[in-house]
């Protein structure tokens, strides 16, 4: 253990790394504080002026509208809520929102909007998947409201996943069990979530620049020759380093991650994190989770996905001496599943973000991105859900790369 807080000490005293450490702070502020500064209100005050708030301000007053659908969000509430829309909507004699006055849309819709969003999903046509207009929709039909829910996830995977029954099933007994009535409290941001992604993405490239040179730089100086000559320089010293690079990683994600959680939910509300991820998302997610929960998960999804890259960044430190050659590599690892994405097939693309250990924090292909999704890993009559599957394979990996990057150093001394 001594060597250990020895190496973990001598790492942290290298200048490189102080660098990324200050980095690593200063981005988390400064993405925590971005989603706030996208809000934005205007209204007409009685004088007739027109008041634009943004930031804080525009939250605050965005929460007031809304204190009255606080809390739980029951049958009657969105029916409510769908009824004052189609009232505003036949006194103005429009079919959308972005038709109606500004004053009125701030007055009148704003303070219900995030109890109708779901409604038009729920109330589309199970054949097609084509949501309603909301006035189109019968409102008494809402006193059932989650029992259609229930319905149009059984109906949206039979559009989505028509010849995978089971990832049918899989579905619709996963949302059964998603806890109703949700519950819905204002000042919810998704752009806050989309910021966390990419926070860990930033972390991860950060990390990579800790750990690639673990083993190169020892090559390149000569010091590795040095500690080869020591009493305990093999595999003693290797797995020394490795769990140096990984604890130090790991303590950088895991601080950043709850920096950027403390002051982003500080900022919306922490109330904000009891609301279901149903109403922020799609109204059928599978997860049963709420806004904090979904935080938590992305946050320790995004650390198995580090603990893997790390390991394939280590392996790259044990097998170059130029540590710009190993730093490049780590680097196209971090990024891989982006272009992947893009580029690649549906299917074959779901497949290798899956396997490939940055997938899980890369943006669209990231756990956040495949929780509030519907796509499943199919193989004959087998179904698995692709968030399980991203941990399954890193699950896997990382274990393995640690073994492989081990093996690979130890051969180095053979070389």
């Amino acid at each position: 253990m001594r060597l250990l807080y020895l190496e973990i000490k001598r790492m942290l005293k290298v200048k490189r790394i102080r660098i990324v450490l200050i980095l690593a702070v200063c981005l988390s502020i400064m993405l925590a504080y971005l989603p706030v500064t996208f809000e934005s209100v205007s209204y007409t005050e009685e004088t007739g002026n027109i008041v634009e708030l943004k930031g804080i301000e525009a939250v605050r007053y965005k929460k007031n509208l809304q204190k009255d659908i606080a809390g739980v969000v029951t049958d009657q509430k969105v029916r409510m809520a769908v009824e004052e829309c189609q009232k505003v909507f036949h006194e103005y004699g429009v079919r959308d929102y972005y038709e109606l006055p500004d004053e009125i849309y701030v007055k009148r819709i704003l303070p219900v909007i995030p109890l109708v969003r779901g409604v038009r999903e729920v109330f589309a046509n199970p054949s097609t998947g084509m949501a309603p207009n909301i006035l189109e929709i019968d409102a008494a039909e809402i006193e059932d409201y989650y029992a259609r829910c229930e319905e149009w996830v059984a109906s949206l995977m039979e559009i989505e996943q028509k010849d995978n029954p089971a990832a049918q099933d899989f579905a619709v007994r996963t949302y059964h069990n998603v806890e109703k009535p949700y519950q819905y409290y204002p000042g919810t941001s998704r752009n806050a979530m989309d910021y966390q992604i990419l926070l860990a993405l930033g972390i991860l490239i950060l990390c990579t620049m800790i750990s690639t040179p673990v083993f190169s730089s020892d090559y390149q100086t000569g010091a590795n020759d040095i500690f080869r000559t020591t009493k305990k320089g093999g595999i003693y010293y290797g797995n020394i380093k490795i769990a140096a690079g990984i604890l130090v990683c790991s303590g950088v994600y895991l601080a950043c991650m709850a920096l950027y959680l403390i002051i982003s939910n500080g900022l919306f509300g922490w109330e904000c994190t009891k609301t279901s991820v149903q109403i922020v998302y799609s109204i059928v997610n599978l997860p049963d989770f709420n806004i904090g929960e979904l935080q938590l998960a992305v946050m320790f999804g995004g650390l198995l996905s580090v603990w893997a890259t790390m390991g394939i960044t280590l392996y790259f430190s044990s097998i170059s001496r130029n540590t710009v050659v190993s730093l490049s590599l780590g680097f196209v690892l971090c990024i891989l599943p982006l272009f992947v994405y893009v580029i690649i097939p549906d299917k074959v693309g779901l497949w290798m973000n899956c396997i490939l250990p940055s997938g899980g924090v890369c943006l669209q292909t990231s756990y956040l991105f495949q929780l509030i999704d519907f796509q499943f890993l199919n193989i004959g009559g087998l179904s698995v859900w692709v968030p399980y599957a991203m941990a399954a394979f890193a699950i896997v990996e990382i274990p393995l790369f640690l073994v492989v990057t081990i093996r690979c150093y130890l051969n180095y001394k053979v070389s």
